[in-house]
């Protein structure tokens, strides 16, 4: 377990660990769902795929959704990394900006869910039918995620190959 500990990066408890642990005291604490079980490794499995979830919910949907209510803007992404080269401070800064977000995200997440309570309370949904919705749910948002991640992988080789030309 000390090995694990010791390849955690700051990334990785700023925008996986802390959301993760906020979002399951949120749902344990309104009544929505408990994620402990009464196996410790269903558990590190349950609370370790649930900081990517909070994670990508935040870039997916709430990243669009602030962008188009223009409370959040972003620049080219060539200036970034031309900015990151240059100040060794963006990866800091980015690290923040990302926990905001997750912490964001964890909130209209646990708002959500509540309102998917309430719903059940109302309509009577049986719990296969919110577990198969959450997969399909879950399956499009890391579709959506893949994407995002293999556009930004493609942009960055453009990038590198622009700049190789010029030199």
């Amino acid at each position: 377990m000390g090995d694990i500990a010791a390849k955690l990066s700051s990334y990785d408890i700023l925008t996986n660990l802390i959301p993760r642990a906020a979002f399951a005291f949120i749902m344990k604490r309104l009544d929505i769902y408990d994620f402990g079980s009464t196996s410790a490794v269903i558990d590190v499995i349950m609370y370790y795929f649930l900081g990517p979830v909070i994670s990508r919910i935040g870039s997916i949907i709430l990243r669009p959704v602030l962008n188009e209510a223009g409370l959040v803007q972003h620049g080219d992404h060539a200036n970034f990394i031309v900015a990151e080269a240059k100040d060794p401070q963006m990866a800091v800064v980015l690290e923040s900006s990302n926990l905001y977000r997750s912490a964001c995200s964890v909130l209209v997440t646990s708002l959500a869910a509540y309102d998917v309570k309430l719903l059940d309370d109302h309509f009577g949904w049986s719990l296969r039918s919110i577990e198969v919705g959450t997969v399909i749910f879950l399956f499009v948002l890391f579709l959506r995620a893949y994407r995002k991640q293999t556009a930004f992988i493609e942009r960055r080789v453009q990038y590198h190959t622009q700049l190789d030309k010029t030199l």
